[in-house]
């Protein structure tokens, strides 16, 4: 499931296919609301493992999935491609990161991140990786070398970094 998502809101104007009157999201506890509703729903679709449900994200997605997974959210995984970490504007409009939110993490966590991250900074990736390991949080990074911030990068779509998403989340939700 893909939530509509457009610059520092769940659903805004910016999002394609998403109404230009889609309501704003302008906290990190009404984005964590959202994204557990839409968990709580694809737990009830046909075939899936209840007990069994990972976030993957991108960019505003990845720090939505992250934050959920740190403030309350009820899922078993998070695979972050490319989160925003540290206090940018994401800080402005939710008013909290995911790195003031770290010492709630809950569940594990694959970071994977491009080196060469114009919009979402390596070194607050890293940071991060670095705060929560210190805090003894299960969190995996991949770091995807010469990669920017774009999910089509070519770098993201090498059957290596797709191997070793799969593989976490085979090992987070076995069965």
């Amino acid at each position: 499931m893909t939530p509509c998502w457009g610059f520092g809101t769940i659903a805004g104007p910016l999002s394609l296919g998403c109404a230009a009157d889609a309501p704003r999201r302008d906290s990190a506890t009404a984005v964590v609301k959202d994204v557990t509703a839409i968990a709580e729903a694809a737990r009830t679709l046909p075939g899936v493992r209840a007990d069994q449900l990972a976030l993957v994200g991108h960019s505003l997605g990845a720090a939505a999935a992250v934050l959920t997974a740190s403030m309350g959210g009820t899922v078993e995984a998070v695979v972050a491609i490319s989160a925003i970490y540290g206090p940018t504007f994401i800080k402005q409009r939710w008013g909290a990161t995911p790195t003031e939110q770290v010492d709630g993490l809950r569940w594990p966590v694959l970071m994977v991140h491009g080196t060469e991250d114009g919009q979402a900074p390596f070194d607050d990736a890293k940071a991060y990786a670095a705060a929560a390991r210190q805090r003894g949080k299960s969190v995996e990074t991949l770091y995807v070398e010469g990669a920017p911030h774009p999910l089509r990068s070519p770098q993201y779509r090498t059957e290596d970094v797709r191997g070793k998403m799969i593989a976490f989340l085979k090992r987070q939700l076995p069965g």
